[in-house]
């Protein structure tokens, strides 16, 4: 705990005592249910410390090893509780309330100033659940976390960082100044929620998520809207999936899925129900209409426009030149794809590493209506990749969605809006 000093302010963890002055120590395990204004110091057998100026209110459980610093404010009403687990910090003014549901931080979490953790219940809609902190995650100053938030081990919170509502969270990620849980901007949510808060539809809740995995990192300014609930009997969360990089002032809309490895270069805007496959990269301000999917290990060019599916192992770019046209060119490096097959544990030789780049040339020539889906599947039998590929065209074409073209002059190809 002594690197936990430079958190919190007040009384260092030195171990010993001030001559004269008064100190408290809370057994581990024990309930406290009254407002504190004691001085206390680091005991050596595993109790708890306050600073002078904090402040219980309710039922607050501590574990051994708890430093509480001064203007902390620590308040459980009614059937809640606010549970410490071993060695947790809690930073000089920051805030834990619960209201119906538990607050659990678990051993070596650090709360520093000025964080605001909320757990509270709002009229008319059903009870929250617990707000769960992760072991040795490390909340810097001024993070605010809503109802509902579950965070995994050993993530990292940057300043500025808001957590809203209903967010669940692997291990190990690295968020900073982004505000993830945003209710959907979506006009039937807001017609869902009226509805719950005049009892018209009492079936009908808003208890709608942001799920993300772990390893991510997630910069500056970025927003990301949880899912709706047009049908409440299905669980519609926004997903993030493991070792995703999306940079800073993106937004990444309501009902969005996101895989692995995908990486959203810096002012992205995604739309609504869209579906970025792994290994996918969107390049500067590319723009997402709803409702579009993007193929793995594809790539799109800055400053697209993007209203059509991208297909997986092609790189589209959008130009912007009066007739905004577009075009898919199948990639040519071809290291992201081999490395993607690698870690899948595919284990393509050369040989069929060969085969692969053949398989995209040949892809290409569908693109420009030289060869048919029947005749890729022909040519190279019992290939997933071409398999997967047929598949996600079919697809495409089941959405009516006009296909990209190689030629830029090809007016007919034009992006047409939905």
């Amino acid at each position: 705990m002594s690197g936990m000093v430079g958190h919190g302010g007040g009384v260092g963890h030195t171990g010993r005592t001030e001559r004269g002055s008064a100190y408290r120590r809370i057994p581990s395990g024990e309930r406290v249910s009254e407002e504190c204004a004691v001085k206390t110091y680091r005991s050596k057998d595993g109790n708890a410390d306050l600073e002078e100026g904090c402040r219980l209110i309710g039922k607050v459980r501590f574990g051994p090893g708890c430093y509480v610093c001064s203007g902390a404010r620590l308040e459980a009403l009614g059937r809640s509780s606010i549970l410490l687990g071993r060695d947790v910090f809690i930073g000089a003014n920051s805030t834990l309330r619960a209201d119906d549901s538990d607050v659990v931080l678990n051993d070596g979490v650090i709360v520093s100033s000025g964080c605001h953790i909320n757990n509270l219940h709002t009229p008319g809609l059903p009870s929250t659940g617990p707000v769960t902190i992760g072991k040795q995650t490390v909340l810097d100053p001024n993070v605010i976390i809503g109802n509902n938030v579950n965070i995994g081990e050993r993530n990292y919170l940057g300043p500025g960082t808001r957590l809203e509502f209903y967010v669940r969270m692997g291990d190990r990620n690295r968020l900073t100044g982004c505000f993830i849980g945003l209710d959907p901007q979506d006009d039937a949510f807001y017609d869902e929620l009226d509805a719950v808060y005049q009892d018209r539809e009492p079936g009908v809740t808003k208890d709608t998520w942001v799920h993300i995995g772990s390893r991510n990192r997630i910069r500056e300014g970025v927003r990301i809207s949880r899912g709706t609930t047009k049908n409440p009997q299905e669980d519609r969360p926004t997903v993030i999936g493991n070792r995703n990089l999306i940079m800073d002032n993106t937004h990444l809309g309501h009902d969005s899925v996101v895989g692995d490895y995908v990486r959203i270069t810096t002012g992205c805007k995604i739309g609504g129900h869209v579906r970025l496959d792994d290994w996918c990269v969107l390049a500067g301000s590319v723009k997402v209409n709803p409702f579009v999917h993007i193929g793995n290990c594809s790539y799109v060019t800055g400053n697209s426009g993007v209203d059509q599916d991208v297909l997986p192992y092609f790189k589209a770019r959008g130009i912007d030149k009066g007739g905004e046209l577009a075009r898919m060119t199948p990639l040519a490096n071809f290291r992201r794809i081999n490395k993607m097959l690698r870690l899948t544990h595919a284990n393509y030789d050369e040989q069929e590493t060969t085969r692969l780049n053949l398989a995209l040339g040949r892809m290409s020539e569908h693109i420009r209506g030289t060869a048919t889906l029947d005749q890729l599947l022909e040519e190279f039998p019992g290939f997933d990749m071409v398999a997967r590929w047929v598949e996600f065209k079919l697809k495409s074409q089941e959405k009516q969605r006009p296909v990209a073209s190689e030629d830029d002059d090809a007016l007919d190809h034009r992006i047409v809006p939905f």
